[in-house]
Parts: structure tokens; sequence; C-alpha cells
């Protein structure tokens, strides 16, 4: 039984559907519980130097109290990192992912074409694929805008500030629930574009 080109570019495609980001969202889940614990123990701590401030009111728990509120601010940053590079992490998975479904089921088309937004609807339109019409297009958009701004400056750039909650300039902050909102819908936008190119192989 011979096995025809179509049907392996079919079955490569095939392995892209259902884009697994567990490892991504499992680092994520790791460093904020790791953060709720130390959070929790310097709550503990602080309680009690502040019981020992009032009885004796020394300068050392003074020094101690002022290293706690140190500690509490790099626990904070270390949190909102971890929300950054799960950013970062799930639009690198997506453009990867994207590119090489394109890739193998369009060879004509050159890698260097997709690495910009415009270029990659330019090709893909010659193709008769529309992604700006796919599901969740407009989430994952907003996640590549995203990703850019933080990349970039950590600012909100004009792109970023046509979506809403954003606003030109403004200091990138409190990512998480954003993180939360778009990754779901991001996953579903990658599982329907690589669908559609199935489907169009199968014509």
């Amino acid at each position: 039984m011979s096995i025809h080109k179509h049907d392996i570019t079919v079955l490569r495609l095939r392995f892209l559907v259902n884009m697994n980001i567990e490892a991504v969202n499992e680092m994520r889940r790791n460093i904020h519980s790791s953060h709720a614990i130390k959070q929790n123990g310097i709550s503990i701590e602080r309680k009690s130097l502040e019981k020992k401030i009032e009885e004796t009111d020394d300068f050392e728990s003074h020094l101690d109290l002022m290293c706690l509120d140190d500690q509490v601010d790099f626990n904070d940053n270390v949190k909102d990192l971890a929300d950054e590079l799960s950013v970062l992490a799930l639009y690198k998975q997506i453009e990867i992912t994207t590119k090489k479904s394109v890739v193998i089921a369009y060879p004509d088309i050159k890698l260097k074409s997709l690495f910009r937004i415009k270029d990659m609807i330019k090709n893909l339109n010659k193709k008769n694929i529309d992604i700006t019409s796919l599901s969740f297009y407009t989430d994952f958009d907003e996640l590549r805008c995203l990703n850019n701004d933080l990349k970039h400056s950590g600012y909100v750039g004009d792109e970023l500030a046509n979506y809403e909650g954003w606003e030109e300039g403004k200091a990138i902050t409190n990512i998480g629930p954003v993180y939360d909102r778009l990754a779901p819908n991001c996953v579903e936008y990658v599982n329907k574009f690589v669908n559609t190119l199935i489907e169009l192989r199968l014509l």
C-alpha cells in the first residue's frame, strides 16, 4: 500500500492540532504557588514582629520589618515575571506551530515571509485563507500586540491600545488576568487554523 505525499502532509498537520500549553501553565502555577507560600510565611512573621515592636519598640525589629517589606516586593516581582514569561512563551508556541503548519501545507510559502503578521495574512489570502475571520483571531492578535510591547518596551503601544482595557503609553501591569483570558481562546484559534489547513488539503 503506497502513501501519497498528500496523505503525509495531512498526517503531519494533524500532529499539530490540539496545541498543548500545559508546560507553560504548570510553570506559572508552580511560581504562583511558591509565591503564596512565601507570602503567607512573611505575613506570619510580620505579625510576630509587629507584636514585638508594640512591646519593646527596638530598632532591630523595625529593621527586620523593613526587610520583610523588601521580600514582599521581590516575591511580587517574581510572580509578575512568571505572568510575563507565560505570555511570551504562549505567543512563541503559537508562532512556531503556525509557521510550521503553513510550511507543511504550502512548501512554496517561504518561512521568512511569515514573520510579520501583515505578510502572513497576505500570503495566506493567496491560498484563500483569511485568518482574520477565524474564531478567536482577535484574542490571538491582542496576544501578539502584548507580546511585542512586553519585549520592546514594557509599555502599551498603539496596536495594543486598540483593544479594550489598554491605554497607549501606560506601563503594562497586572498581566495574570489577561493571560487567563487570552490563553484558552488563543489555543482554540491555533487549532482552528490548523484544522482549516487540513480541510483545504483534503478537498
